[in-house]
């Protein structure tokens, strides 16, 4: 749960139980900020994560690095898709 707590930090918000978009034995945290709204969705395995990003950005932002992110690797296959909002 150490990601988990991670994500909800993250996003200052409770992750949503009742209106889920994706498979609920992951884990639903909706959020909308002054640069982007969205959901993002994950499963966390013993050794893996899986996760997907629902995001509309606002404001573009560079960020080089985020604290408490030491001990987690990623691997991204990135789509995307472009649509007028």
């Amino acid at each position: 749960m150490i990601f988990y707590n991670f994500v909800k930090n993250f996003f200052s918000t409770d992750e949503s139980i009742d209106n889920t978009k994706y498979s609920t034995v992951g884990h639903e945290f909706r959020f909308s900020t002054d640069n982007a709204e969205g959901i993002y969705w994950f499963y966390e395995g013993d050794n893996f994560t899986i996760d997907i990003y629902d995001v509309f950005i606002k404001k573009e932002i560079i960020h080089t690095s985020f604290s408490g992110l030491n001990n987690f690797y990623s691997l991204y296959f990135i789509l995307f898709s472009y649509s007028k909002r």
